[in-house]
């Protein structure tokens, strides 16, 4: 009941977004690119949910697993500026769990970029495809990546994420923006 919810919520969020100019007008519960995860969050929680994904590059600090405040989704992750004091949120992710669903992952992966095309008429839309997901040595994991690309280089991004079995992580739906900094040292990082 909880993902039926969450999906017509989803609906619902993207639709009051129509017809934005830019991406810091598309929100994920209620927060945007370039907001301080402050406003929404205590340091101690932040703290709480900082992770360290082991990149040898810590200009951006990973926080994840958060539930506090979720409605749409199942959890949210975002990444700031390490060097900002203000916490200012440079990607997010919203995340929507499909424990051995890819079919239904894909469905509504379609339904999102549906409804954003909607919202960002004018936005470069590039379908990345499926890509071998790095994590998995075996090459059995993969993502479908589709992108709305603006003027500035940021993007909102949708992607449904298929684990293999091995993985023993749930196949899900991840819709998100990046800005374009964020981007360039996330290729930085995983190239390396």
């Amino acid at each position: 009941m909880k993902k039926l919810l969450g999906i017509m919520a989803l609906g619902l969020l993207l639709s009051l977004n129509a017809k934005a100019d830019n991406i810091k007008d598309f929100q994920i519960e209620g927060i945007s690119l370039g907001d301080s995860l402050l406003d929404y969050y205590s340091e101690k929680y932040i703290k709480n949910k900082t992770k360290d994904y082991g990149y040898s590059n810590k200009d951006f600090i990973p926080v994840s697993g958060i539930k506090k405040n979720v409605k749409t989704y199942d959890v949210i992750g975002v990444y700031y500026k390490a060097d900002s004091p203000k916490k200012v949120i440079y990607a997010l992710d919203g995340v929507m769990w499909f424990k051995n669903s890819i079919s239904k992952c894909e469905k509504e992966k379609q339904k999102a970029i549906d409804e954003i095309a909607v919202m960002f008429p004018n936005a470069e839309k590039k379908d990345v495809g499926i890509i071998i997901h790095k994590e998995d040595k075996s090459g059995k994991s993969t993502k479908n990546e589709f992108r709305f690309i603006f003027d500035d280089g940021s993007y909102v991004r949708v992607t449904c994420y298929d684990w293999s079995k091995k993985m023993k992580y749930w196949d899900h739906l991840r819709v998100g923006f990046v800005h374009p900094d964020f981007k360039k040292w996330l290729d930085e990082v995983t190239m390396n």
